[in-house]
């Protein structure tokens, strides 16, 4: 074992066993001790192997799992934004057919039929919350916490990833309608504005998400461990990880992780990806629907055929093709993916304008595609984020704008990746606890990921979609059951 940064495990509560840092030459980082993890850089870490010590393994860097490079945002004053009526499904976004993720997973149909979440607390393990946002303010963020050193406040969030995952989840439906209306956030910060964050910041945020109340915890974000050429049998450590999560489940907490975006199948023989997989977490993988730009020919006359792509807007909701939505040609898949769920951008990156798919309304007719912010996830934006793109105005996505204003909480982000598909299940998870009273346990616990996992849509293969994309009223169906 190379010097470098090492986790360490040893027994729970004990502290660590005397001599043990001083024989690997190692110095303290950083430090879990209800779960006896320790985050040290050691010179020699296999001299730190002794009577009490249960791992020690390469620490490394969990980054976000948000698919980059189509940010687009929405902004505007409070009089620009309609009010809440009480109704998500009344929602200007949802309303105006925006958040296609609701219907396609059901959510609406769940609005009408359960408590939404209510009694529940969902923890968002992420970059913060901006608790002043319209949508996440009143209350709905009952506790924040911090384990990025020298943030302050403590959930401050100026990356706008963990605003827009946690509004996902549950929101006040001002603008957007959420999957969990009536849940409650917790959220505890592991991520500065950019870049990656050690393993045992994670580790910190499931003790303390577990020990506050949480009844769900979202983790849209993650790494991969890659297996040693030789022997291939050597399986990379998590074991610090495992600690984390095993914490978090034996107290009936449900821990929804996404599956990552790098287009992967899983398992694989030559890695793992951290910590979807490791056990206990329901992973998550993510589909998209696509965009229509506009009939380029009808039948055989190809007079009509235009020598550039139509005229077309981005930011009508009505040029989403809402058929079934498929694989987002970003996620991970395969038997290893728990089930999948809305996380945006269908089969076509970014920016591609090639494509052509029939027309389902008229077979005459072909169109061609692109990708659009209507394709992705639109959620809240943090007023600290530095994404730029659409102002909202009535719920209905328009001219540019920055999220960056400490002044304004009104903004919106649309985003894709499995960042986006992993909320739509913690929310879902919440809904189910909800209907159980909120009674956190581990039997409820149980109930609520094999209903979730059991309850699906069938979208394609299993080789490909593992277990299926979530439906909401199938997964009530059978919590109530």
């Amino acid at each position: 074992m190379a010097p470098g940064r090492y986790l360490v495990g040893v027994t729970p509560g004990q502290g660590m066993p005397a001599g043990v840092l001083s024989a690997g030459g190692a110095v303290l980082i950083d430090s879990v001790p209800a779960l006896g993890i320790y985050e040290v850089n050691a010179a020699t870490p296999a001299a730190m192997r002794s009577a009490g010590v249960r791992y020690v393994e390469a620490s490394f860097e969990i980054s976000l799992d948000s698919q980059e490079g189509d940010p687009v945002v929405g902004g505007g004053t409070t009089e620009d934004m309609p009010q809440s009526t009480g109704t998500p499904g009344a929602a200007a976004f949802f309303a105006n057919r925006v958040q296609w993720d609701m219907t396609a997973m059901g959510a609406d149909w769940a609005w009408a039929h359960s408590a939404g979440g209510l009694n529940t607390r969902v923890c968002i393990i992420d970059s913060g919350l901006d608790s002043q946002h319209v949508e996440l303010s009143g209350g709905k963020v009952v506790a924040l916490a911090s384990f990025v050193p020298g943030t302050s406040p403590a959930g401050l969030d100026s990356s706008g990833h963990g605003t827009h995952v946690g509004s996902t989840v549950s929101g006040n439906g001002i603008s957007m309608a959420s999957v969990a209306p009536n849940a409650s956030l917790l959220g505890a910060k592991v991520f500065a504005a950019t870049g990656g964050t050690p393993v045992s910041r994670v580790v910190s945020g499931l003790q303390w998400c577990a020990d506050n109340g949480a009844h769900v915890i979202n983790m849209s974000l993650g790494g991969i461990r890659y297996y040693p050429p030789t022997p291939l049998s050597a399986e990379p450590s998590y074991q610090a990880y495992s600690d984390g999560v095993k914490y978090a489940t034996d107290r009936g907490v449900v821990v929804v992780v996404s599956a990552g975006n790098s287009n992967l199948r899983l398992p694989n023989p030559r890695q793992v990806v951290v910590p979807a997989q490791v056990p206990g977490t329901i992973i998550v993988g993510a589909t998209g629907p696509m965009s229509r730009t506009g009939r380029w020919f009808v039948g055989s006359t190809l007079t009509t055929l235009p020598l550039t792509a139509p005229a077309w807007d981005p930011f009508n909701p009505q040029q989403v093709m809402f058929g079934p939505d498929g694989k987002a040609f970003y996620s991970n898949w395969g038997t290893g993916v728990d089930v999948f769920a809305p996380g945006g951008r269908g089969g076509v990156p970014a920016g591609y304008v090639n494509r052509v798919v029939w027309d389902q309304s008229s077979p005459a007719a072909r169109v061609q595609t692109t990708g659009s912010a209507n394709d992705n996830i639109w959620a809240a934006c943090s007023r600290l984020a530095n994404y730029s793109g659409a102002i909202v105005s009535g719920g209905i996505p328009g001219a540019t704008a920055t999220c960056r204003s400490t002044q304004t909480t009104t903004r919106y982000a649309s985003l894709a990746g499995t960042s986006m598909a992993a909320p739509h299940v913690a929310g879902l998870a919440s809904v189910l606890y909800g209907e159980l009273g909120g009674v956190r346990s581990v039997v409820n616990r149980a109930k609520v990921e094999g209903c979730i996992k059991t309850s699906t849509d069938n979208i394609g293969p299993a080789s490909t979609f593992g277990g299926g994309r979530i439906n909401a009223q199938k997964a009530l169906a059978c919590v109530k059951a």
